[in-house]
């Protein structure tokens, strides 16, 4: 483990020491509801310049024990970590940073990563320090780089730099395991770190994808990472962008630190990518024709864990921009995402069947993620009205059918909105500002228990 840590300050409170935080049970909604509202303070929301531009503010963590049994909610802001349980709305802890810290948030919420930046006066290099910790604010292990990465913790407590910002010898400082490597390993794009800080894998080279170009996907078991970018032709390395380069989509095996395999897709342009437990599924997108800023349309690709094409096919509703907020389930068995058309789609995994689609004219899904549950449920949230104004939190069941519809006027629609649902379906979230709202039904019975609760 590496000892060179900095002098930020951390507070680790536990519950009868949040004394920022306020809850207010609002009592019985209309459905047989319960909404319980949680104050995270005024601090900022996370920040989209670290990571991989998709920042992960709240995530569902099922490995964190909780005094009620239910799932435990990790929520991200710029400079604290707060840790909620959805049973009863108590804050079990809060990890908080320093001023000059941002976060990011593993998708189970058992790790973050603390970013910062050291300027030396003397020299005039600003380093930026990495640090691992795992959900009790407990360091792990840390390292700095001379350039910010596009990054992202594993569930494991690991660390992926994307191939964005390739790392170099000279640009690790902490890593004495880096400075001994065979000198044609230097400017590997994708580098992977174990949960001790060892370089455990290196991908692809930065000169393979074109910048920026990339989605990468960690299986919620740790066990495997996908990758898709624009692949580039070493005829064409040194050159912008010409018809040769395709979508290319890779699967690392993180245990073993090998690519297990890699295929070309048809089309020019990658737009998503998620991947289940173990590998057993990968969903991609990627479009064709016209390259990214042109595209005609867009493919969707089902593939299993060696790499099979199990269902190719058009996504309708896709004709002019890509499908957004790609979920797949916990359980692996079902996957949804929402179109331009304002419809949201759910699909079978087993062999890409849809399942259902729903939306409408006057009801346009709202700027906001989507929560999927291991039952198939959905929770979206729905603009009504022509003027769309009229915000509304949407349960839609297994069969595509909405079995619950709750008002949402707290909501203000111009403002980002995060969603998140239980894995059970026994409870969903709604992150609006500083506020974290959770719903829970008044009975005992699931939201996917089908018809109004």
């Amino acid at each position: 483990m590496l000892r060179n840590y900095s002098r930020g300050v951390k507070l680790v409170l536990p519950l009868l020491l949040v004394l920022c935080c306020i809850t207010a049970d609002t009592g019985e909604l209309s459905g047989g509801f319960r909404k319980t509202v949680i104050n995270l303070s005024d601090s900022q929301r996370v920040s989209s310049a670290v990571g991989t531009g998709r920042p992960r503010e709240m995530v569902s963590c099922t490995e964190i024990p909780s005094p009620t049994g239910s799932p435990v909610i990790a929520v991200a802001k710029m400079r604290e970590v707060w840790y909620v349980d959805s049973g009863d709305g108590s804050v079990l802890r809060k990890l908080e940073f320093a001023q000059n810290e941002s976060v990011i948030i593993s998708q189970n919420g058992k790790y973050v990563a603390v970013f910062s930046r050291i300027y030396n006066r003397r020299t005039g290099i600003t380093l930026h320090k990495m640090r691992v910790e795992d959900w009790r604010g407990e360091r792990q292990w840390e390292m700095k780089f001379r350039r910010m990465l596009a990054c992202e913790p594993t569930p494991t407590g690991g660390f992926v730099a994307y191939p964005t910002t390739a790392l170099r010898d000279d640009d690790m400082i902490d890593a004495s395991f880096f400075r001994n490597s065979d000198p044609s390993t230097r400017g590997r794009g994708l580098l992977v770190y174990d949960n001790h800080g060892n370089l455990i894998l290196q991908g692809i080279s930065e000169e393979e994808c074109r910048a920026g170009t990339y989605y990468g996907s960690i299986s919620p078991d740790g066990r495997y990472l996908a990758l898709l970018f624009i692949w580039v032709p070493p005829a064409f390395r040194d050159s912008r962008y010409t018809g040769a380069d395709q979508p290319c989509l890779i699967l690392y095996d993180l245990e073993r630190g090998e690519e297990k395999w890699r295929r070309y897709l048809d089309g020019s342009c990658p737009t998503d990518l998620c991947i289940s437990s173990m590998a057993d599924r990968i969903v991609c997108f990627a479009g064709r024709g016209g390259g990214c800023l042109g595209t005609s349309d867009f493919k969707m690709y089902l593939l299993d864990r060696d790499g099979a094409l199990l269902s190719e096919r058009i996504v309708r509703g896709c004709e002019s921009a890509p499908p957004r907020e790609l979920r797949m389930s916990a359980d692996g068995q079902t996957f949804a995402f929402r179109t331009i058309d304002n419809r949201v789609h759910a699909y079978r995994s087993s062999d890409g069947s849809e399942l259902w689609d729903w939306g409408s004219d006057s009801r346009t899904v709202g700027r906001a993620e989507l929560g999927l549950s291991s039952g198939g449920t959905v929770i979206i949230l729905a603009l009504e009205g022509q003027d769309r104004l009229r915000p509304k939190l949407v349960l839609i069941g297994e069969q595509g059918t909405p079995d619950v519809a709750l008002d949402a006027a707290f909501v203000e629609p111009n403002l980002a909105v995060t969603l998140g649902i239980a894995d059970d379906a026994s409870a969903f979230w709604v992150l609006h500002k500083n506020e974290l709202a959770i719903f829970r039904p008044s009975t005992m019975n699931r939201l996917d228990g089908g018809g109004q609760q």
